[in-house]
């Protein structure tokens, strides 16, 4: 599976609308329905074998077992259909086996959010610095989410899917902002930051993140300032304070006390989910 930064010949993305992206332009799909949704359902996890009853109870739960796989079986030959014409992709059945295996020139996006993320937290050095390789990737993966998973579908698997890939996005953009602080190189882990905000201001570990980075860079009064964004964002929405670890550190810093690299360390108690991958 592609995560490196060479052009792929075909994108897949998953990430917002379902889409097939050629160098020359977009590949129609021409599919609708459960048929659809079960292509993206093997894209996801291109690479990895789903079995036949776990698909028949994801698209066709009602269905009785015979209809179920009757339905699958007619939906799998209208996929291979599509994939026939598509290169770099082909959908492969063993028993009861069920997978889509791509070409090294292929990106699936979801897949390479993920590969590139598992791989820069195994490589991230005890200061919370990668590689220039890996930050690479890792950037590119990030920034080729253009939107929330499967975006205008909302059946039940989708939304659960989308739910923990938001919080895979949210924990690879925050390794990006530790890598920044332990690079020292604020700005762009700032940058990263108002990144997450923008999609959603309630991200509280990322405020904290933030306002420890400005405290890095010197930059108290805007940490002070980011701080103040928080409280207020908090206060509307939710009717909360921060949580005690953030206005530990904004007491730190009205403090005066030197900004040091622990300061981002220190995860806020109402976090996302995803920050347990971190």
């Amino acid at each position: 599976m592609l995560v490196a930064t060479a052009t792929p010949t075909l994108c897949v993305s998953l990430f917002g609308p379902l889409r097939l992206r050629h160098q020359t332009g977009h590949h129609p799909l021409n599919l609708t329905g459960a048929t659809r949704e079960l292509l993206a359902f093997l894209l996801t996890r291109a690479g990895e074998a789903s079995r036949r009853e776990v698909l028949i109870e994801t698209f066709w739960p009602d269905a009785t077992l015979e209809k179920g796989r009757s339905a699958l079986t007619t939906a799998l030959w209208r996929v291979k259909k599509v994939l026939g014409r598509t290169p770099g992709l082909g959908l492969y059945t063993f028993d009861d086996l069920v997978s889509i295996e791509t070409d090294e020139d292929v990106l699936v996006d979801v897949v390479a959010l993920e590969s590139a993320g598992a791989l820069a937290r195994r490589e991230m050095n005890d200061a919370g610095a990668l590689d220039p390789q890996t930050r690479r990737q890792l950037a590119t993966a990030v920034r080729a989410v253009s939107g929330p998973f499967l975006e205008g579908c909302d059946s039940h698997w989708v939304l659960i899917e989308r739910e923990r890939l938001t919080g895979v996005y949210i924990s690879k953009v925050r390794l990006l902002m530790r890598d920044a602080e332990a690079r020292r190189a604020y700005d762009d882990g700032l940058d990263w930051g108002r990144l997450l905000l923008a999609t959603d201001p309630l991200l509280e570990a990322v405020h904290h993140d933030m306002i420890a980075l400005y405290a890095r860079a010197g930059e108290r009064r805007r940490a002070i300032l980011q701080y103040e964004t928080l409280w207020e964002v908090l206060h509307n929405e939710l009717g909360i304070e921060p949580n005690p670890a953030t206005r530990a550190l904004r007491d730190r810093i009205l403090a005066g006390e030197p900004a040091t690299a622990a300061m981002i360390d220190v995860a806020a108690g109402r976090s996302d989910a995803a920050l347990a991958e971190l």
